[in-house]
């Protein structure tokens, strides 16, 4: 698989490994809920996907019944919940910031949790009845979108033409969030789901597969430009040189 993209993500290391097709062109998007004029531009499937992110358990602001209420750790903590869409799967992760407390101010540090009982073990908290109560929501909250969240559903992939999508907190203590076609996998700790080799190959069995025939996906359009790059030509292809042309030719050429 070929990836044109601005940016580089951590699977871009095994691109060595495989061939050259299909291409991806790895355009990225991002929409915000909480402004009116793109919400309008937000597919509803997406806008379903939020209200059930919204309502996985830890959202709470009480020491009791979230994990916003009391620090996780030896250190102050803040948390945010994030969803990931990953070619057919979807991943439900809690982003949680450390500060340096006492002994470090003003340093800060960010861990990526997949999954609430992922969370509660690396940050117990002060109350065990609390965790007990969170675990038993999180169980409930699986059961009721199991089909979501066990089973491989290419409905919002094929829907948007993209392998990747995600619903992130665009800042801390603001509450805004975004959707993000594309996102940078590696900026929401997703290696530790899928190493850089597997990740690739999903990516490219996804993309020849499942959204080989998908036109409306921006990163699946096959421009003549971009089909022509990925076989090997260039802007200078094709071309007659000029006699003040700075590319050099080749002997045996007029």
């Amino acid at each position: 698989m070929r990836i044109v993209s601005k940016f580089h993500d951590y699977y871009d290391t095994a691109r060595g490994f495989y061939s050259q097709e299909p291409l991806y062109v790895r355009d990225t998007e991002e929409l915000q809920f909480e402004n009116k004029d793109q919400l309008k531009l937000i597919p509803e499937r997406i806008l379903q996907l939020k209200k059930i992110l919204d309502s996985a358990p830890g959202s709470g602001d009480t020491e009791y019944d979230g994990i916003y209420g009391p620090p996780r750790s030896n250190r102050g903590s803040d948390t945010q919940k994030f969803l990931i869409g990953f070619c057919g799967k979807i991943y439900i992760g809690y982003r949680v910031r450390l500060t340096g407390g006492p002994e470090r101010p003003g340093f800060w540090s960010i861990v990526h949790c997949y999954g609430l009982p992922k969370l509660l073990k690396e940050f117990p908290g002060s109350h065990k009845d609390s965790d007990k109560r969170l675990l038993k929501s999180w169980d409930e909250f699986v059961g009721n979108n199991k089909a979501l969240l066990e089973t491989r559903n290419t409905d919002f992939f094929v829907e948007e033409g993209v392998p990747i999508f995600a619903i992130l907190p665009h800042s801390w203590g603001r509450g805004d969030t975004v959707y993000s076609r594309n996102p940078m996998l590696k900026d929401w700790g997703f290696q530790t789901q899928w190493d850089p080799y597997s990740a690739f190959q999903e990516i490219e069995m996804f993309v020849g597969g499942v959204l080989s025939n998908v036109d409306k996906g921006k990163d699946l359009v096959r421009t003549d430009k971009a089909v022509a790059e990925a076989a090997g030509f260039d802007d200078w292809s094709f071309r007659k040189n000029a006699a003040d042309s700075k590319k050099p030719r080749r002997r045996g050429r007029g």
